[in-house]
């Protein structure tokens, strides 16, 4: 049993939040361009890191399963406290802007 923060539901009573369920926190967030970049932080250690896609723009975007380089998403791939996120690049071509959001749970 945890000691802390407890939310009930105010109708049946039953615990719907208790300090031992795991729960993310968003550590950051990244612009995504062409190419290939990456995120070291130690917080990624701090549990299982997750991240997902906002596109800024859609220049370009025809949908998100397109095989366009450009117009994909982003690869988004983590090893110990790095993130790296990498989508292909292609010449004259004017991306879709992304931001990622990072953190862990």
């Amino acid at each position: 049993m945890g000691v802390g923060l407890r939310v009930r539901d105010p109708n049946t009573g039953a615990i719907t939040f208790d300090t031992n369920m795991r729960v993310g926190r968003i550590l950051g967030t990244v612009q995504a361009g062409l190419g290939t970049g990456s995120i070291n932080d130690a917080r990624f250690l701090q549990g299982t890191p997750f991240a997902f896609v906002d596109v800024e723009s859609s220049a370009n975007l025809f949908d998100m399963y397109s095989t366009v380089p450009g117009t994909s998403y982003p690869r988004i791939t983590f090893s110990g406290s790095t993130m790296t996120f990498t989508r292909q690049t292609v010449p004259n071509l004017q991306a879709a802007t992304y931001t990622i959001y990072y953190g862990v749970r």
